[in-house]
């Protein structure tokens, strides 16, 4: 009886530690996908300011 019960502890504590962990990936996982989209914006402004400069230097 004791021993099931330090087996059931011991379950528990390591799906406490593999469910924390998870968590841990999947905010690092959100992070880097807000800042990904952020850079990609980032370059999509730029592309566009450099394509409208070149735009104007050859239409002048």
């Amino acid at each position: 009886m004791k021993l099931n019960l330090i087996k059931k502890i011991f379950i528990l504590i390591s799906f406490m530690f593999l469910f924390s962990g998870c968590t841990t990936v999947n905010e690092t996982l959100i992070t880097s996908y807000e800042s990904l989209k952020e850079e990609a914006s980032s370059v999509k402004n730029y592309v566009s300011e450099k394509f409208n400069e070149v735009k104007s230097s050859v239409a002048d």
